[in-house]
């Protein structure tokens, strides 16, 4: 079809991660201390597959349309692990961290986060003197509850190319260009800690023991509104180019 481009595009991007210390009990860090050691391993799994769709065409000869259409999936997924050894009896490296004599811990953490959105433009000019575009997206972030995680999103702009007139002719040598423009258009702010919207129980240790070992308390859960969703900010712009 004369005019229309179909185009997909995939972009992994993979990350893997390993860091290790060994320290010996009489080194600068240890002091004659004991030794201690950790290693941690990290894992992160970002793509993102973009689908476009354009087609352009001209009604009357002075009418000009172009039509855009976007399909987008994003998903970002971190894997993280880390293991801790003190008081070991020989130089191991970090590949004998449970043979610590004296405060062996693990700690490990799971994210993943995804988006969906679909994106529709239209932009329409005539004779190159009036200009409209329209524009809409609805996004999907998995960073809010269920039912919450769509927004939708339009905008609005339009231009006049004042020097294309006819009674501006006169002043084509010395202005070359006046637009008037303005927009209108809402934004979507999706920025916060994934599962926000979990009210989870945090732990810690405390600073009191129990037979010598320190207690592992939780934290009480925070409060979480029912509508939890997607921060709107709404835009106006109002403005000229001048040249």
């Amino acid at each position: 079809i004369k005019n229309l481009a179909l185009r997909s595009t995939f972009s992994p991007d993979l990350q893997f991660i390993d860091y290790g210390m060994y320290a010996g009990a009489y080194t600068k860090r240890n002091q004659g201390s004991q030794a201690t050691a950790w290693y941690e391993k990290t894992t992160i799994l970002n793509w993102v597959w973009d689908n476009m769709v354009t087609y352009n065409f001209d009604l009357m000869k002075d009418h000009h349309f172009d039509l855009t259409g976007v399909y987008s999936m994003t998903e970002y997924q971190n894997e993280f692990m880390r293991g801790d050894g003190a008081g070991l009896s020989y130089n191991s490296l970090w590949y004998a961290l449970q043979n610590g004599a004296k405060t062996n811990k693990t700690q490990s953490k799971y994210t993943k986060t995804s988006l969906m959105s679909y994106l529709a433009r239209l932009n329409y000019n005539y004779k190159g003197k009036y200009y409209v575009t329209a524009s809409m997206r609805y996004d999907g972030s998995s960073k809010f509850p269920k039912n919450s995680r769509f927004g939708f999103f339009p905008s609005v702009s339009a231009g006049w190319r004042i020097s294309e007139e006819a009674f501006m002719k006169p002043l084509n040598s010395v202005l070359s260009n006046l637009k008037l423009r303005g927009s209108w258009g809402n934004i979507g702010n999706q920025s916060i800690t994934p599962y926000a919207y979990i009210p989870g129980m945090d732990a810690e240790q405390a600073y009191w023991t129990v037979s010598g070992i320190k207690v592992t308390t939780l934290k009480p859960a925070a409060l979480v509104s029912n509508s939890f969703t997607w921060e709107k900010v709404t835009t106006i712009d109002v403005g000229f180019d001048l040249r």
